[in-house]
């Protein structure tokens, strides 16, 4: 056997799954037989069509690997769902070393884990071109996305595929919206660069931006307004100045971001100080006990417009904000009206006093 025949055959039985396990089979006559199956399956049937060794070589090593093939008059889909399924399922990580698919070089393994701007842009892509044209169930296009991301992971040297479960919930709307709104240039970027949280960079870039909506956020739904909520309307009101504005960001901030950054105010400032916190509480502020002695049945009137227009089922949050923003509407119209805030915590304290005097 010469060196081209010899290298022939070795890539032969390497690219085939079948024929590198007959490799532990004891039995020498079995395994000879079930080599002779094999090769009979990839080999052409017609002798005449390998004259000299080369055009059999070529057929065979085609159907190895089909993308390595520029002659075959069957045109080789690459991106088909069936082929990235197969490429896929025959991907080793564990192996060391790694070699890339191609065998042309060795992959260098690190430990990052979550993709970054590149490899996220390259899954999508590739998603994109597998699922183009084609009419896929949602179950479907999510495994053919498990696959391509699989195939990218291995060839960018991860020990293992992460960070994609959410890879079209978050990372296709931040897409979508930065085509939108156009200020967002950096759609796929990870909310930590280093040790610079998300946060940081948006009060960096927009000094006041945060204050200015957590100002917003809380004055329309409640101080005392779960984070997430909190996290929800500061990121719509984002949209909706990136819309008048488009140098503004649009922003997609966590629940987790909005804790830890009262957190530090509350810690730099005491009790919501620092940086905005005379917009987020404004001095002379009042409690309700406060109010309803300076003046006498305002409280009460607040309270009663909110029962008839959200109805006495609605929960004290409810309650509270449609509160706030009736005594914010007196307080345009008449300055020297209080500045009274309600929330789900004061609420229900108040009412639990009121019954009582209303009792004796």
């Amino acid at each position: 056997i010469d060196a081209s025949e010899r290298s022939f055959m070795i890539r032969l039985v390497d690219r085939n799954k079948r024929l590198t396990q007959l490799v532990g089979m004891r039995n020498v006559v079995e395994r000879r037989e079930q080599a002779f199956i094999i090769l009979d399956e990839l080999l052409p049937d017609d002798p005449g069509a390998s004259k000299g060794g080369r055009e059999s070589d070529t057929a065979a090593s085609e159907e190895m690997n089909p993308a390595d093939s520029s002659s075959s008059n069957k045109p080789f889909d690459f991106f088909s769902p069936s082929n990235i399924k197969e490429v896929a399922s025959k991907l080793d990580f564990g192996a060391r070393p790694r070699i890339a698919r191609d065998g042309s070089k060795e992959i260098e393994i690190h430990d990052r884990k979550a993709p970054d701007e590149l490899l996220t842009l390259l899954t999508f892509d590739l998603i994109n071109r597998v699922t183009r044209g084609r009419a896929l169930a949602k179950s479907d296009r999510d495994r053919i996305g498990v696959n391509c991301a699989k195939i990218l992971f291995y060839d960018h040297g991860y020990k293992k595929v992460g960070g994609v479960s959410n890879l079209e919930k978050t990372w296709g709307t931040r897409l979508e919206k930065a085509y939108i709104s156009g200020s967002n240039t950096d759609p796929l970027q990870r909310c930590y660069i280093g040790q610079v949280s998300y946060i940081d960079k948006i009060e960096r870039e927009h000094p006041g931006l945060i204050a200015k909506l957590h100002a917003y956020a809380e004055n329309l739904i409640g101080r005392d307004a779960p984070f997430t909520e909190k996290a929800m309307v500061m990121n719509e009101k984002s949209m909706e100045d990136a819309e008048d504005d488009p140098m503004k960001p649009v922003l997609e901030l966590h629940p987790n971001y909005i804790r830890q950054w009262e957190n530090q105010r509350k810690s730099s400032g005491g009790d919501g100080g620092g940086r905005g916190s005379s917009q987020n509480k404004p001095e002379g502020d009042l409690s309700l006990d406060q109010i309803q002695k300076r003046y006498p049945g305002m409280i009460d009137e607040l309270y009663n417009f909110a029962i008839e227009a959200m109805g006495p089922e609605a929960s004290y949050h409810i309650l509270a904000t449609c509160m706030s923003e009736r005594a914010k509407e007196y307080a345009e119209e008449n300055p020297t009206a209080p500045n009274v805030i309600v929330t789900k915590l004061t609420l229900p304290t108040w009412l639990r006093k009121h019954r009582k005097e209303g009792l004796r």
